[in-house]
């Protein structure tokens, strides 16, 4: 139908849809593309174009299940890990890999390898999501976001474990997170504040907000030589107040080794759509939260941590959801049980 309009209706019409719209129409087929020539493509270059850039790019998304829009790099990524971010040791705030892609720099800084874990990658995440609901196999992805790396972790190079599965139940991303580190026998306990045992931007040893700190809860369960006054508690199962984390502290004896702190943790990132997902940035530090990509959004840009506005979710929801799933493996152990 379109092809009986003139050139000049077609120019016409244009006129009336956004820029992002517009560069979409000239897509539509060679002719089109032939008329409108690329003004729209070269006008959403523009400073002030950033929002139908964007837009733009996610109209392209749609058709595009092997790619997802960035929202800090603005262009359109496979999802996959990049070779520069190969690495013998885990990433630290202070150590980026040079040449590294801005949404790698910002995650760095915000905090996402420290609060989640080393091997997660924001945009692996949007992939594996996007291919869950386009109803594509979504596996080899959702193996990306686990993670299995011992290095050693504070200023003492006390033995560090970290162990991370990831799951997609209900439509949101669930991560099931354990930490250990192994505090060597003849060090004195009070060396585990080196530890960087972090649960959260809002619950740990080392946090953003100067009010975090360790849950009290009963004395000490096992029996070790230490001299502090006071020791890390077992925590049970307990929640963080603002962002959909539930997570346990044990020390487990490891005989002449020592003993290892144990942080277990539970978190619901959500759907994945996009970085202004609550779920998502409430899991991050202000040093994620402070681009300004968030500015758009009331309440997140420059705020505090203690003035954000928490998370609501039902107190060992995502525990239970992720431990209690009936995985392939849990029922062929069943079975097994049965026969």
């Amino acid at each position: 139908m379109l092809g009986k309009l003139s050139p000049d209706i077609i120019i016409y019409l244009a006129r009336f849809l956004p820029n992002a719209s517009a560069a979409s129409f000239a897509l539509c087929c060679g002719s089109i593309s032939e008329i409108l020539g690329t003004r729209y493509w070269e006008a959403l270059q523009a400073e002030d174009q950033q929002l139908e850039l964007e837009a733009f790019l996610s109209l392209l998304e749609r058709e595009l299940p092997d790619y997802i829009l960035c929202y800090y790099c603005t262009i359109l990524h496979t999802g996959n890990k990049a070779r520069y971010e190969a690495r013998t040791q885990p990433p630290t705030r202070w150590h980026c890999p040079y040449g590294a892609m801005p949404c790698y720099t910002e995650e760095l800084l915000g905090g996402v390898f420290q609060y989640i874990h080393s091997d997660f990658r924001f945009t692996v995440f949007q992939k594996t999501m996007k291919r869950y609901r386009l109803g594509l196999d979504y596996s080899y992805h959702l193996n990306l976001l686990a993670c299995n790396n011992t290095c050693h972790r504070s200023i003492k190079y006390f033995p560090f474990r970290c162990t991370a599965q990831a799951r997609i139940i209900a439509g949101s991303l669930l991560l099931r997170v354990q930490e250990v580190v192994l505090i060597p026998s003849g060090q004195a306990l009070k060396n585990v504040q080196f530890c960087l045992i972090n649960i959260c931007p809002h619950v740990g040893i080392v946090a953003e907000d100067p009010r975090a700190q360790l849950p009290e809860n009963v004395p000490c369960e096992i029996v070790h030589q230490h001299d502090l006054k006071q020791c890390i508690r077992y925590s049970g199962l307990k929640q963080c107040n603002v962002c959909p984390t539930e997570y346990r502290i044990d020390l487990q004896e490891c005989g002449q080794h020592g003993v290892a702190v144990v942080t277990t943790k539970w978190l619901d990132l959500g759907e994945g759509r996009t970085i202004l997902d609550p779920k998502w940035w409430s899991h991050l530090s202000r040093w994620y939260t402070d681009h300004g990509i968030f500015a758009r959004a009331d309440g997140i840009y420059k705020e505090k941590l203690i003035n954000r506005a928490p998370v609501p979710f039902e107190a060992g929801s995502i525990h239970a959801s992720f431990d209690l799933l009936l995985t392939p493996e849990k029922l062929n152990e069943l079975s097994q049980m049965l026969n």
